[in-house]
């Protein structure tokens, strides 16, 4: 019972993350654009992305007659379950989280994969040109953003050596951050995790001035819900992993007093929040100062640019290892 209670605490504080999250990046785009951004429902609006969420799920779902129903439903369904899943992998306030096995960075890796196939499976379901081009998009990105986002996480494996997200938060529990480490694949992972969450300058699949909303267009009421939902999670996801795997997560440095254990966990937790909100506010930055780029240019700049680097870091880390 316990168990299951932590998982729920756990799923409960992921939703509320994600919509957090997404306040803090509209607020922080709209202030780099010397606009208000959500203003009206709840303290400086922090309630707007609860309110959009709860609209759209009551409305009805539309789609083109002969779309496949089935497909897009599913889709948005299991990707928002797959996400909720890979979050009860992430620790918040100590090194441990509801799920943890050995070789738990390599499952998430693999889960991530398979929900933007869940994304490029959508676009092909809706009966709508944009959709298919958005949908396409998407499919020629993955071949790009998830190399170098890949070969980051293989970077913390050679550092820690371990597959698993504990051992690397253990790694780092003298205070050193591993982002001293290899800050080229920190640069990769933040760069990837753009993509991978379609921000821009790597938002080609849903571009609104180029296909409309992209693989997105057909979609709407409780489905276009569940997959704004399913976004919202996954960049909570990649701050939170790139706030764990580089930046220590949650460890308070030089504070560690096993008889105050309450002080312990919510100074963690705090580092926790602090750490995934940089990354959240660099990836904001990072889409407000850019303009969008061409699929072929983002093709081009994954694998002439953030590769290498990634690669360069990976393979000195090996060769000069770390003791």
């Amino acid at each position: 019972m316990i168990k299951i209670a932590m998982i729920l605490i756990w799923v409960l504080l992921s939703f509320i993350f994600s919509l957090f999250y997404e306040w803090f990046d509209r607020k922080v785009y709209a202030r780099f654009q010397n606009r208000i951004g959500p203003q009206m429902t709840g303290f400086k609006g922090i309630m707007q992305p609860l309110a959009d969420f709860i609209k759209l799920l009551n409305k009805e779902s539309i789609f083109p007659k002969v779309s496949n129903t089935f497909l897009i439903t599913f889709s948005a369904i299991s990707s928002v379950a797959l996400m909720f899943f890979i979050l009860l992998f992430i620790p918040i306030y100590d090194f441990n989280a509801p799920l943890s096995f050995s070789g738990d960075l390599v499952l998430l890796f693999g889960i991530g994969v398979f929900i933007d196939l869940l994304i490029i499976i959508t676009g092909y379901s809706v009966a709508c040109l944009y959709s298919n081009e958005g949908a396409a998009r998407k499919a020629e990105m993955i071949i790009s953003f998830e190399i170098p986002f890949g070969i980051s996480i293989a970077t913390i494996i050679a550092i820690s050596k371990s597959f698993t997200i504990k051992e690397s938060l253990l790694f780092q529990s003298s205070g050193i951050p591993l982002i001293s480490f290899m800050p080229l694949s920190f640069i990769a992972y933040i760069f990837s995790s753009i993509a991978k969450i379609e921000k821009v300058p790597f938002d080609s699949p849903n571009a609104e001035s180029e296909i409309v909303a992209g693989w997105s267009t057909e979609i709407s009421g409780r489905t276009l819900a569940l997959f704004r939902l399913s976004s919202d999670l996954n960049m909570y996801f990649v701050a939170s992993l790139g706030a764990i795997l580089f930046l220590g997560g949650p460890t308070f440095p030089y504070f560690n007093y096993p008889e105050l254990l309450f002080l312990n966990q919510t100074l963690n937790f705090i580092m926790f929040f602090l750490k995934t909100s940089l990354i959240v506010f660099i990836i904001t930055m990072i889409r407000s100062i850019t303009a969008r780029y061409r699929i072929d240019q983002v093709i081009n700049y994954f694998w002439k640019v953030i590769i290498p680097l990634a690669m360069f870091n990976l393979i000195t880390i090996i060769i000069f290892g770390l003791e």
